[in-house]
């Protein structure tokens, strides 16, 4: 009976073991996504929290310029030639960000912050720079083009002022500076400036424009030169009322600042900024992108899966979106003007003429920024990015303007670049082993099942082969007859003595 016992604790057990690893393997998945979501929670003090306010990991930017070689002769003379410019470059930068005022609001499960961007050369572009010396690169007066592009909708006065002043200060169409003075330290000094804010930053005329602010003017928002934070506030929703809602921001600004904006209405979502994305990506729904740096709105679709560094990910690309020359920005709340917080002083951005097109030579396309995203789909980890923009100017007449009556229509190409991110090796080894740890999982569950259907299925069949045994042993056997007692056919022999011849 003991013994009896034991086998049925013995199937008891293996149903039970198969139980738990049946139990361990379903709910193993929302194990694993619970690690997940606390190790990427944006909570103050940990490491994750960290590297979000002070990424270790930059971003590098290769640039391009265009020299425009034959500007004298072209602009003297315009149906004599065309237009050449030539590609000078890369010029790789490496992208030094830092979020500012940061601030927790509980009630509504986001985080406030104000963005800081600086640029650095790449040190092996400054080993080549200090073999060879930069050459000045020629383009267009961008101070000149602008201030004539923020005057074309105001009277004939204001215009012929414009032309005036332009003459006095002896502005040409083209200049000739290095990259980086092109690109961020922007023009100083700078007269025409100077006099511009003067004359036109007054009421009523372009008192909120981005040349009447006290900053230099280039192509980047001189952001090496005044170390400033963007004025424009984010507010990054850290998924802790919904999970998929994990990375998204939105996108108004808040003049009052953050201690007013804290007692508002919750800000409504506007997507994600492409550094940090919800568990568990949905490759059949696209990925609502906004660039806040680059006044882009854009959409992303899942394209294929690829392999980066051994890990599988989803890639995503740029889908058709609004057209090279349609602000995609949304205007303020009092309806005065567009935003200027971008990094690139773009025509979305600030009412500046320099227009994004896509590094494409595919003619149909229709976007404004060209992205290729990789996400690994368990995590939401960016395993690479890249980003390619070409901007570009264009050169109008104006009759009341006199460097501008004789212009031709013309688009001048300025400059384009790719920002590129990868993952480094270090993240992507602790990517590994937490996918690691899923297979694992998953593979100790199966186990644990099939070990617990192991034992059930030993001990039945152990409990069989013993009792037919046990029947074996207790089946009835003949009694074999004693060697005395044997008869012949018909005849009876005994060997008691009795009855011989």
């Amino acid at each position: 009976m003991l013994r009896c016992c034991r086998w049925y604790l013995v199937v008891g057990l293996g149903l039970g073991v198969a139980a738990t690893g049946l139990i361990f393997f379903l709910a193993w998945r929302d194990i694993f996504d619970t690690l997940v979501n606390e190790e990427k929670a944006l909570v103050p003090g940990t490491v994750f929290y960290k590297e979000w306010r002070r990424p270790t990991v930059r971003p590098l930017w290769s640039v391009y310029m265009f020299n425009w070689t034959n500007a004298p002769a072209y602009l003297s003379d315009p149906r004599a030639s065309t237009a050449t410019f030539e590609e000078v470059g890369p010029y790789t930068y490496e992208e030094l960000s830092e979020m500012v005022d940061v601030k927790v609001f509980h009630g509504n499960g986001t985080i406030g912050y104000r963005r800081r961007i600086a640029f650095r050369r790449w040190p092996s572009t400054q080993a080549t720079m200090a073999a060879t010396p930069e050459p000045n690169i020629t383009t267009v007066n961008f101070a000149a083009v602008g201030a004539a592009f923020a005057v074309r909708h105001l009277d004939y006065g204001a215009q012929r002022e414009l032309s005036f002043l332009l003459h006095n200060l002896r502005q040409h169409l083209t200049v000739a500076g290095p990259a980086d003075q092109l690109l961020f330290t922007g023009y100083h000094p700078d007269p025409l400036l100077a006099r511009w804010r003067e004359l036109f930053c007054r009421p009523p005329n372009a008192s909120d424009a981005v040349l009447c602010q006290p900053e230099r003017l280039a192509y980047f928002r001189t952001l090496n030169s005044t170390r400033k934070s963007s004025p424009l506030y984010y507010y990054l929703n850290v998924g802790i009322r919904d999970r998929r809602s994990y990375g998204e921001v939105n996108l108004e600004p808040c003049a009052r600042g953050a201690d007013d904006c804290a007692g508002s209405k919750a800000p409504s979502v506007g997507g994600f900024t492409g550094d940090l994305f919800p568990s568990r990506i949905d490759r059949t729904k696209p990925l609502a992108l906004v660039l806040v740096d680059l006044c882009q709105r854009l959409s992303l679709v899942y394209d294929r899966e690829t392999v980066v560094a051994g890990i599988v990910g989803y890639r995503f690309v740029s889908a058709s979106g609004p057209g090279p020359s349609q602000p995609t920005w949304p205007p303020r709340n009092n309806g005065s003007g567009p935003f200027h917080y971008g990094m690139v002083n773009s025509y979305e951005c600030t009412g500046l003429p320099l227009f994004g097109d896509p590094v494409r030579s595919d003619s149909t396309a229709n976007r404004s920024a060209e992205i290729v995203l990789v996400l690994e789909p368990i995590t939401g980890t960016v395993l690479k990015s890249s980003i390619s923009v070409q901007f570009q100017t264009v050169l109008r007449p104006n009759a009341h303007i006199a460097l501008f009556q004789d212009l031709p229509v013309v688009n001048v190409p300025l400059f384009r670049f790719t920002r590129h991110y990868q993952l480094p090796e270090g993240s992507t080894h602790r990517l590994k082993r937490l996918l690691h740890l899923l297979e694992v999982g998953h593979q100790a569950a199966i186990s644990g099942c099939c070990l617990g259907v192991l034992l059930v299925a030993l001990a039945v069949i152990y409990s069989l082969c013993k009792g037919r045994c046990n029947r074996q042993k207790q089946k009835p056997q003949a009694i074999p007859k004693s060697s005395s007692d044997y008869t012949i056919i018909g005849t009876q022999l005994s060997n008691n003595g009795t009855g011989g011849c």
